[in-house]
């Protein structure tokens, strides 16, 4: 190669010009070669390390206290009998491991048109069990926060629907706009 020549790279893959676009790397400047698509952005441990503290790192959080709230949900129900209509927004976890003497709280706003909004804070291994599940009823529209202490370490759910048992009169069913957000303290 003459010093005072333009050099001009050969293409390894020259039947399709789509190899150019994801980079190219120069293997050996004497030979006047470049490999197509061979090209790395920054080390992928990177990636896999950022990506299993957020898996880990979340609960985690919670768990130690760094994070207090778990999740939020704000809907509107309706329902009576066996039918039952949703709508709206919810996000966060609702089954996480808790340890003895945390308390775990839903702070509530609901607007109560019929029936009434159940809020259910019970352990998995005695979900079957429904006289073990600790309850909070909000019968009408109102405001305020239900707790619930963790006694035993384990697996806890919490769940909240719509029910027909409230202060309305029979057979008109439950309906509800409510929002939510929990947590543990």
């Amino acid at each position: 190669m003459n010093k005072t020549t333009e050099w001009v790279p050969k293409r390894i893959h020259q039947e399709s010009e789509e190899f150019l676009e994801s980079g190219v790397l120069l293997a050996d400047p004497g030979e006047n070669t470049i490999k197509v698509g061979q090209r790395i952005n920054g080390p992928t441990w990177l990636l896999f390390i950022l990506v299993l503290l957020l898996l880990l790192g979340i609960p985690l959080g919670y768990q130690t206290g760094m994070f207090e709230t778990l999740g939020y949900e704000s809907k509107s129900i309706k329902g009576g009998g066996f039918t039952n209509n949703q709508s709206g927004t919810s996000l966060g976890i609702k089954t996480m491991y808790f340890f003895k003497g945390q308390t775990v709280f839903v702070d509530y706003e609901a607007e109560v048109k019929a029936g009434s909004l159940w809020i259910r804070f019970y352990s998995l291994t005695s979900m079957l069990d429904a006289d073990t599940w600790l309850r909070h009823k909000v019968e009408s529209t109102a405001k305020g926060t239900a707790t619930f202490a963790v006694e035993e370490s384990g697996w806890y759910r919490l769940d909240w629907d719509g029910t027909v048992l409230g202060k309305s009169p029979a057979g008109s069913g439950y309906d509800i706009d409510y929002t939510l957000t929990w947590g543990m303290r």
